[in-house]
């Protein structure tokens, strides 16, 4: 069984991958792809070679969850990031990240909403009955 290394007392408050992983709900994997990509900072590491993370991290993980959990790809949360560590950064610089995310999700819906008409009216072509003619079936198999 692997122990958990003992942390010297400059690394209190200090967190391994696995500690991080269950503190943010984030997978140890996509927390290495997040340091991999720049996404969050590079971690010190302990006497045997564990990543330690501090609780900067640990916001940075929340962040990018948060922009996650709306949409946001990780391209458009790289932007974010580099938007806000720089500390000259302003509100009008997110807000235009923002709106262009909201745009992409206006397009999204009303990709949607076709798709729904479109089979809505297919199916309502569509007899339910216990035959094998099927008007979704025939759309589906003679659309290009």
């Amino acid at each position: 069984m692997c122990q958990v290394p003992k942390m010297r007392s400059s690394q209190a408050g200090l967190m391994t991958i696995g500690q991080l992983a269950r503190k943010s709900a984030v997978t140890p994997r996509a927390i290495r792809y997040y340091e991999q990509i720049r996404l969050i900072g590079t971690p010190s590491r302990s006497e045997s070679n564990y990543r330690l993370f501090d609780s900067d991290s640990m916001e940075r993980l929340r962040f990018i969850s948060k922009c996650r959990s709306l949409g946001f790809s990780i391209t458009e949360i790289a932007s974010l990031i580099r938007v806000t560590d720089n500390p000259d950064h302003t509100c009008a610089q997110i807000q235009e990240l923002t709106e262009c995310h909201v745009n992409l999700i206006d397009g999204k819906i009303q990709n949607l909403m076709e798709m729904r008409a479109t089979l809505s009216e297919t199916l309502s072509r569509c007899t339910g009955r216990e035959a094998p003619e099927c008007a979704v079936l025939d759309f589906l198999r003679n659309s290009a």
